[in-house]
């Protein structure tokens, strides 16, 4: 997605593409973390938006496949630094709340 310089619509279709395959595959753990934006620096609401989107994406088609899985959400992008505690209270109740 970043070197084809996606659009946001593109690579999150991309990004349910494999997981699609991903579930094919027979994958029970899927990790979902949509925080890495080339075009903007997204809020954590608007990652979160993205990881809805997504968690409901497969979701949806691990139960039409008839498949238990289990999903690692990620919110912040890898540079070695941790969310607050506060940032991770919110981000674990919106989940909560989501699910």
């Amino acid at each position: 997605e970043k070197t084809q310089n996606m659009s946001l619509e593109k690579a999150m279709q991309s990004a349910k593409n494999s997981y699609r395959a991903d579930i094919d595959a027979g994958f029970h753990m899927l990790h979902i973390d949509p925080s890495i934006d080339i075009h903007a620096q997204p809020s954590i609401d608007q990652v979160l938006e993205r990881v809805y989107e997504l968690y409901d994406f497969c979701w949806s088609y691990a139960q039409q496949k008839k498949q238990d899985i289990i999903f690692e959400i990620g919110t912040e992008e890898q540079s070695g630094s941790n969310n607050t505690q506060e940032e991770l209270e919110y981000t674990l109740e919106k989940m909560r709340q989501f699910c």
